[in-house]
C-alpha cells in the first residue's frame, strides 16, 4: 500500500528501458552489460553441442526432413544422468547479493538500470497485429534453462523449471519508484551447478550477471547511457508497461541472409534455420548475446520468440501452431503463433548485444498444417506397391500429389505404386498442388526378405546364415537400427544409443534385465526383423556320478551312498546304493533291482553289442 500511495503521488511516472546497441566494438557492449567476470569452475564442451531444451527422448531418429543435426538435437537426459533437483540445481547466493533499498550511490532521479523483464512485457510493444500473450518457457528437464545456453534470458525459479523473460537495460526517470524491487549490486554473486549429459558444471555469476537467477523486475544500476532502450510507464497501480525500443541505435540494420524453412521439425510444427556462417558474421554467438527475436510477415504481423523453446543457438528457430504440443517432455506454447499459418515470412529481427538486425530472407509461405498423419507399410524389394494409411481426412481443397523420394508415384485404393525400390529407407510426401497446406510425410523401408543372419543360442551371438560370408554379416550388422528386448526398444546408433549387437555379432547384455525366454527383435533398415528367444542356460554334456544323475529322478534313496562290509554271494562288498560298480544282487544294495543301466556299441554294419548285461538272475554276460 505504501508503494501504491507513492505511485499515486508520482504517477504516471515514465521510465525508459534501455540497452546499448551502437557500432562500437563488442567489448564496449560487454562493458555495458557485463562488466563483472563470469567464472566457470568446470567448463563442459558438451553444453555447446547439447540439444535444444525442447528436445529430451530416449530415442529420436532424425531424418533429412527434420530440423537440426543429430549432434545438435534436443537434449536426452536419461534417468542415470539426473540427480535430485536439490543436488543438480543447487545455487548459492551471497548474503550481500541484493537489497530492497535503492542502490549504490543513487536514491533518486533519472538512472539507467538492467532489468529482468517478463517475455510478455518485453514483446508487447514490439508486436504488430498480434495481441496474443508471449508465455514463458517451461522446462521438464530443468537443465539448460540455467546454463550458458540460455544467456540473454533470466529465470525466477531456482529449480530450473522455467525461463521467465529477458534481461534488458531500463532508463528510470525517478529511481526511487524501484525501492520495492530487488536490487543487484556489484558484490552480488550466484553460483549455479547444472549437470548436462552426465557432466557437472558450476558457474558463478557476479554483479549484474547475477540477474540471471533473480525475480522479475530485479535491477542493476548502470553507469552509462545505452544507445537504445525501451521506455517504461509505471501506472498508478504499480504496473509496468514498456514501449517499443527507442534510442539513437533503435533502427534495425538490415542484412541479407540465407535460410532454410521446413514444415517438419522435432521441436515444433515449423523450423527456420539460418546459414550458420552468415549468421555468425552478423551476430557471433560465441561472444554476442541474443536477447530476443521477432518473426516478421509480409502483412505486417510479428511474432515474439522465447529462448530455447523457439530460439536455439541464435541461428535456429522453431515454433508450434498447435499440432505439436510438446517436444521431449517440454510443453510448447502455440496460441501466439496460430495466426501465422497462411502468411508469408520475409524477415526476422534480432535484439542482440552488438546491435539490432533485421535478417532479410527469401519470402517463404507458412503452409497450413492439416493435422493428418500418414503411415506407409514396409515392403520387400520385390514388391511394387505399398499400403498407405491416413489418420484423418484431408481438408477440402487439398489437391494431393504423391511422391516417393521426390519421384512422382500413382495412388489408388489406399496404395501407392512404388516400382522396385532399393533396400533401405524411403520417404512418401503428400503435397497440396494448390499450395495451401503443408506436405504430409511418412518414412518406410524396403527390405530384403532373405535374412543373412541367424541367432546362435550356444554362443549368444548373431551369426552368418548358410552361404553368407563374414563380410556380408558385418554389412548386415551395420544396417541394424534398433533392438527390442522385451517391451523396450534400444536405438543402435545416434544420440542415446545402446549397442546390443556388437560389430562381431556378440550380444552385450550388461545393461539388460533378462529372464529365461526373453524375446529379442533385431530391426534392420534393409532386412526383415530377426526374432529369437534368449536363454539364460547353455546345454552341454557333463560327467555325473550315479548319485547326482538319479537325485532329481524320483528314485528311492537317490544319493544314498551307505553300504555294508558284508560280502555277497560273489564275494564282493557293497559300497553303496549308487556307487559306480553296483549291480543287482539279492544280498546287497538298497534297491538295485530297480536300477538299470546299459551300454551298447553300434557298428557301421548295423550291428549292436551290449557291453554288459544280465541274461538271468544268475548269469551275466560281459564282453
Amino acid at each position: 500500500m505504501a508503494n501504491q500511495r507513492l505511485m499515486k503521488k508520482v504517477a504516471p511516472v515514465v521510465l525508459s528501458a534501455a540497452v546499448a546497441m551502437t557500432s562500437m566494438p563488442a567489448t564496449a557492449f560487454a562493458a555495458d552489460f557485463s562488466d563483472t567476470e563470469v567464472t566457470v569452475a568446470e567448463e563442459s564442451a558438451d553444453i555447446e553441442e547439447a540439444s535444444a531444451e525442447a528436445a529430451d527422448t530416449d530415442v529420436v531418429e532424425d531424418t533429412e526432413d527434420t530440423d537440426v543435426d543429430v549432434e545438435e538435437a534436443a537434449e536426452d537426459v536419461t534417468a542415470d544422468e539426473e540427480t535430485s533437483d536439490e543436488e543438480l540445481f543447487s545455487a548459492e547466493v551471497s548474503e550481500d547479493e541484493s537489497a530492497d533499498e535503492t542502490g549504490e550511490g543513487q536514491t533518486e532521479g533519472e538512472a539507467y538500470v538492467l532489468m529482468n523483464i517478463p517475455y510478455d512485457d518485453f514483446y508487447k510493444a514490439e508486436l504488430k497485429n498480434n495481441d496474443v500473450k508471449v508465455d514463458a518457457f517451461t522446462s521438464a528437464t530443468k537443465q539448460k534453462t540455467r546454463s550458458s545456453l540460455a544467456k540473454g534470458s533470466y529465470h525466477v525459479n531456482s529449480d530450473g523449471s522455467d525461463i521467465t523473460g529477458v534481461t534488458f537495460p531500463v532508463k528510470v526517470s525517478d529511481i526511487s519508484v524501484l525501492k520495492d524491487k530487488k536490487q543487484i549490486k556489484d558484490n552480488a554473486s550466484v553460483s549455479i551447478t547444472t549437470a548436462i549429459k552426465g557432466k557437472e558444471t558450476t558457474t558463478e555469476y557476479k554483479g549484474k550477471d547475477a540477474l540471471f537467477e533473480s525475480d522479475s523486475y530485479s535491477y542493476y544500476v548502470l553507469s552509462e547511457e545505452p544507445s537504445y532502450y525501451k521506455e517504461l510507464t509505471v501506472g498508478e497501480d504499480g504496473s509496468f508497461t514498456f514501449s517499443a525500443i527507442e534510442g539513437k541505435s533503435a533502427a534495425p540494420e538490415t542484412k541479407q541472409v540465407q535460410a532454410e524453412f521446413k514444415t517438419k521439425s522435432n521441436y515444433g510444427d515449423y523450423q527456420l534455420k539460418f546459414d550458420k556462417t552468415e549468421f555468425n558474421s552478423i551476430i557471433n554467438t560465441d561472444i554476442d548475446t541474443v536477447y530476443g527475436a521477432v518473426i516478421n510477415t509480409t502483412d505486417g504481423t510479428t511474432y515474439g520468440l522465447c529462448h530455447q523453446e523457439n530460439i536455439w543457438k541464435g541461428y535456429e528457430l522453431a515454433w508450434s501452431t498447435g499440432y505439436t504440443t510438446e517436444s521431449h517432455g517440454c510443453h510448447l506454447n502455440s496460441e501466439h503463433f496460430e495466426s501465422m499459418m497462411g502468411k508469408t515470412i520475409d524477415s526476422v529481427t534480432y535484439y542482440a548485444s552488438n546491435g539490432i538486425y533485421t535478417l532479410d530472407i527469401a519470402d517463404v509461405k507458412v503452409l497450413a498444417k492439416t493435422g493428418v498423419t500418414a503411415t506407409v507399410a514396409d515392403i520387400h524389394t520385390t514388391d511394387t506397391e505399398a499400403a498407405v494409411t491416413l489418420d484423418g481426412t484431408l481438408p477440402e481443397g487439398f489437391l494431393a500429389e504423391y511422391t516417393v523420394d521426390e519421384t512422382e508415384v500413382a495412388y489408388a485404393d489406399g496404395k501407392i505404386t512404388t516400382g522396385a525400390l532399393a533396400a533401405g529407407s524411403h520417404t512418401l510426401t503428400i503435397s497440396d498442388a494448390n499450395d495451401v497446406y503443408a506436405p504430409i510425410q511418412a518414412s518406410f523401408y524396403a527390405k530384403e526378405a532373405n535374412l543373412p543372419a541367424v541367432y546362435d543360442a550356444t554362443e549368444h551371438k548373431i551369426a552368418a546364415a548358410d552361404g553368407i560370408t563374414e563380410d556380408q554379416l558385418k554389412a548386415y550388422i551395420k544396417t541394424i537400427t534398433s533392438v527390442t528386448v522385451g517391451d523396450k526398444t534400444y536405438a543402435a546408433s545416434g544420440k542415446g544409443a545402446t549397442v546390443i549387437v556388437k560389430e562381431d555379432g556378440t550380444l552385450d547384455t550388461s545393461k539388460l534385465e533378462l529372464a529365461e525366454g526373453t524375446k529379442f527383435v533385431v530391426t534392420s533398415s534393409s532386412y526383415d526383423d530377426l526374432e529369437f528367444s534368449y536363454s539364460l542356460y547353455s546345454y552341454v554334456y557333463a560327467g555325473l556320478t550315479w548319485g547326482e544323475y538319479w537325485s532329481q529322478e524320483s528314485v528311492t534313496a537317490a544319493g544314498n551312498v551307505s553300504g555294508s562290509d558284508e560280502k555277497d554271494s560273489h564275494n564282493e562288498s557293497d559300497t553303496g546304493a549308487f556307487d559306480a560298480v553296483t549291480r543287482a544282487t539279492t544280498n546287497h544294495g538298497l534297491h538295485r533291482g530297480s536300477y538299470q543301466c546299459m551300454a551298447t556299441i553300434y557298428t557301421t554294419e548295423g550291428n549292436a553289442y551290449q557291453l554288459s548285461y544280465w541274461k538271468s538272475s544268475t548269469a551275466r554276460l560281459q564282453m
